[in-house]
């Protein structure tokens, strides 16, 4: 694939995006497989050492603020009609709630998820505790209880010490899914006000 090819593909690939961002990104990549170009590499080989244009498109759509996709998404094209202007204006009652609802639920699991996490690390936190406190206890076990109870106390604190090292790793894993799904449902949200034009 030569130059021209992949701005093209680039092109394409961020169709719907604000054209200021479309014309920054094309001549930003330009520069870049100009540079290359100049500095020994062939065309194929500069734009094979690209990364592929869906990853470009993705990021560009992600740098973009939401705010911007929005103005550029409400933006009529041509003038609303009074016909059209009415009807929203009479059925903004429906569309509006059912809006807010719609936005009210996504939060509401979003929330009810995150809870979930943070009762995994509330339970982490229980269970290392008791492991320490039966750690401590040991001693008072084999002293007044016997070595039949000492044991057992230390097979108890193994056991509250192992859960609560698998508990801390599930954990972990939770906040970095919670944050990966934050952030694809962003991206999902943000695809909503692109504006896929045939061109």
């Amino acid at each position: 694939m030569n130059k021209a090819e992949f701005l093209a593909l680039l092109k394409k690939e961020l169709n719907g995006l604000p054209e200021d961002a479309v014309d920054s990104t094309i001549e930003y990549y330009s520069e870049i497989l100009d540079d290359r170009i100049e500095s020994g590499e062939s065309e194929d080989e500069a734009v094979s050492s690209m990364e592929s244009v869906e990853e470009i498109a993705s990021r560009t759509m992600a740098e973009i603020p939401l705010s911007k996709l929005v103005r550029e998404r409400v933006r009529p094209k041509k003038k609303i009609g009074a016909l059209a202007l009415t009807l929203i204006i009479l059925g903004s009652p429906v569309w509006l709630s059912l809006g807010i609802v719609t936005v009210s639920v996504i939060i509401s699991v979003y929330a009810a998820l995150w809870s979930c996490v943070i009762s995994l690390y509330a339970v982490f936190v229980s269970v290392a505790a008791v492991s320490v406190y039966a750690l401590f206890s040991v001693v008072y076990s084999f002293l007044k209880l016997g070595e039949a109870q000492g044991v057992l106390w230390i097979g108890g604190a193994l056991v509250c010490a192992g859960f609560s090292i698998l508990l801390f790793v599930l954990s972990n894993l939770s906040v970095k899914a919670m944050v990966f799904l934050g952030k694809k449902m962003w991206f999902w949200i943000k695809s909503l006000f692109v504006r896929k034009e045939d061109k």
